[in-house]
């Protein structure tokens, strides 16, 4: 048994016994609770920041810089930072070695991490994190009047356990070779399709077998489990408080890697029926590329058309069979991180603006490090202006 190995095992008895409530590595500290701010009062409001794919390779990224820009110029201080997955990685180093202190020390030169909740997704080249899967969100966060929700990358990456099960034992014959893989080829571009010639759900995405840091995720290995448990804590809820979602995989189709998507889809809707769900997705790093005219355009609209979506929007999901899609409409907001390489990111403010408890009223605002970003001023390709301010349903 390598060295992994022992540990996923440590980590999943831990899991077993500890209670069910997420304990991150790196606790609070003294002062004001998670998420902001306290107390009921007409115009009270709380706010996150998220951003995703820093893919930090030793030679500098944009988080400060983006923090510090977005702080400064919405005049909002964060009571949370949510950063969606792939913290590392890419190029000829696809899954180093890191550990999440160095993200604290970051957010630390602009925010206090010790009165700011630092929360972290699980991307596909973060299994090399040594503070182990603990550091990253999976479930439930309750935060300032609203809950954050962590969805790991195999829970989108894959529709049922049975997919799972064989990724992970393909994973481990491929350590004993030397030949793991963590995750599908990255950088925005379109992975190998591997998809059976009969319709049916073909091997893992990208082909080979999976060892991420998430295969012992005690809230389910694929979107098969993970949507049940996901449907029965919603169904725990004694309020209606604002879900935040935040998923590494989106869930359109394009690159044909996240084949839980529609079964997440369903899920998600039944949980909007009841609650102001904001589903925060990342990894398509086209987002924020091929500009009008460039090679990569057409690529890159297909990701900006689904930069932000709303309740009512059409969406063509990823269905299990990475060939097929599946269009349906959405009654939840669907919106993208911002690709933190290139120095994009968005600050999320809830307010309630009646001044009995609840939060009535969400705006989302995008911001760059770069000023003469003439894009700046929508969400990708879709009809909205930044910053977008809606009403809250619940």
């Amino acid at each position: 048994m390598n060295k992994r190995s022992i540990v996923s095992l440590i980590l999943l008895f831990l899991s077993t016994v500890a209670c069910t409530r997420y304990v991150p590595v790196y606790p609070y500290g003294p002062g004001r609770p998670p998420g902001g701010h306290s107390g009921h009062s007409r115009g009270r409001s709380t706010s996150f920041f998220m951003a995703s794919d820093r893919h930090e390779n030793g030679q500098g990224n944009n988080l400060r810089a983006l923090l510090d820009t977005a702080v400064k110029s919405s005049a909002v201080m964060p009571g949370v930072v949510i950063l969606n997955g792939d913290h590392v990685g890419g190029g000829r180093t696809p899954h180093p070695d890191f550990t999440v202190s160095d993200i604290y020390q970051e957010i630390d030169s602009v925010l206090n991490t010790n009165t700011v909740d630092v929360i972290l997704g699980y991307g596909s080249h973060d299994t090399g994190c040594t503070d182990g899967y603990e550091a990253f969100l999976s479930g439930p966060r309750r935060c300032d009047g609203y809950y954050v929700y962590g969805i790991s990358f195999a829970q989108m990456s894959f529709a049922t356990d049975s997919a799972a099960v064989a990724a992970i034992e393909a994973g481990r014959n491929a350590d004993d070779s030397d030949e793991g893989h963590d995750g599908p080829p990255d950088g925005g571009g379109e992975p190998p399709s591997d998809g059976g010639q009969d319709g049916s759900p073909g091997p893992p995405p990208g082909g080979k077998g999976y060892s991420g840091l998430d295969t012992l995720d005690r809230r389910g290995l694929s979107a098969e489990s993970a949507t049940k448990n996901f449907s029965q804590w919603v169904g725990s809820l004694s309020d209606n408080a604002p879900i935040v979602v935040m998923s590494h995989m989106p869930l359109h189709a394009h690159r044909k890697d996240n084949l839980g998507a529609s079964v997440w889809l369903k899920a998600l809707k039944r949980a909007a029926r009841r609650h102001d769900v904001i589903v925060l997705w990342a990894h398509n790093h086209t987002v924020e590329q091929g500009r009008p005219g460039e090679e990569s355009s057409e690529n890159a609209h297909i990701e900006r058309s689904n930069y932000l979506l709303v309740p009512g929007d059409s969406i063509y999901v990823q269905s299990p069979v990475d060939s097929v899609s599946v269009g349906d409409v959405i009654n939840f907001t669907y919106v993208n991180d911002g690709y933190l390489k290139l120095g994009y990111g968005s600050i999320v403010t809830f307010t309630d603006t009646r001044g009995d408890g609840r939060y009535d009223r969400m705006r989302i605002e995008r911001f760059t490090v770069n000023p003469a970003d003439s894009l700046i001023g929508t969400f990708g390709d879709t009809r909205w202006r930044n910053p977008y301010v809606t009403s809250l349903r619940y």
